[in-house]
């Protein structure tokens, strides 16, 4: 991209790409439970290991403007966090078996604390896992209008994007 669009630096496509992965993995995976910053930072990691694995690729780009492409690309879908769902789910039911046969001593809040640190402390695992477990599907296509935007950088419609990420992830499969 630095070839192509001037006044851009490697470095500063390289601070968007991690912004993006930070905002996904905080906004998506440990939105709302509270993490240490050495927790933090070890889930943003596997995350860019995570988007790292993505498999797709421009099929075909045919100019439509002087300033607006059109781009196929083709894509696989992961089940990494469909998997990490179903970890969590099988997790949160061992602690909820722990709950009933008493495991936990101490006040509400004590046994409520103990469950979250057992949780938080099995979440990266699991996630970890479903990385390694993850499978990809049969290949699909998307189609995006590429222009070239106020900056002068060539941009895609944010709700494109989005919609990628949705459908590469599976995150459309998931239930609340």
């Amino acid at each position: 991209a630095t070839e192509i669009i001037d006044g851009i630096t490697e470095e500063e496509l390289y601070q968007q790409y991690e912004d993006g992965v930070t905002a996904f993995v905080k906004n998506n995976i440990i939105s709302g439970v509270e993490v240490d910053a050495e927790t933090e930072a070890k889930f943003i990691e596997l995350g860019k290991k995570i988007f790292g694995s993505m498999k797709y690729e421009t099929v075909s780009v045919e100019k439509i403007s002087k300033d607006e492409y059109d781009v196929k690309v083709s894509y696989q879908p992961a089940d990494v966090f469909l998997k990490y769902i179903e970890y969590i789910n099988l997790e949160s039911q061992k602690i909820t078996d722990k709950v009933e046969a008493g495991e936990y001593k101490g006040t509400v809040d004590e046994i409520n604390a103990q469950m979250e640190n057992e949780f938080i402390a099995s979440a990266y695992t699991l996630l970890e896992q479903a990385y390694t477990d993850m499978e990809f599907g049969e290949a699909s296509e998307m189609e995006f209008v590429v222009k070239v935007g106020a900056t002068e950088l060539y941009q895609l419609r944010e709700d494109e994007l989005q919609e990628l990420m949705v459908k590469i992830m599976r995150l459309d499969e998931i239930q609340d």
